[in-house]
């Protein structure tokens, strides 16, 4: 696994959470906490495409009730940028890793 967003309960941006699929591949995206246990709640993190222009077009948002079954994203024909941000400050702290 490889951190993708740190273990905090602060609001993160895109850009600080990008990552590359390569073409016809997947990652799986996972949320962890700051110990050990179940996936932390009421932390949302949304999911987006970078597009050809630059900007980030929101695709989903994952949390811990849809993680397990929304979580793998896959790549397409040609390499696909992604990114990952923590849209709000939350009171549980918790980050998102990839592999």
């Amino acid at each position: 696994m490889t951190q993708l967003i740190a273990v905090g309960n602060t609001a993160t941006t895109f850009a600080a959470g990008e990552f590359i699929v390569p073409a016809g591949t997947n990652v799986v995206l996972s949320i962890k906490g700051s110990t050990d246990g179940g996936i932390p709640v009421d932390v949302d993190f949304e999911i987006a495409i970078k597009t050809s222009g630059g900007q980030y077009t929101t695709l989903l948002t994952l949390d811990s009730t849809n993680i397990l079954d929304k979580g793998v994203v896959a790549g397409g024909s040609t390499s696909i940028t992604y990114a990952a941000r923590r849209p709000n400050a939350s009171q549980n702290s918790a980050g998102m890793d990839w592999a």
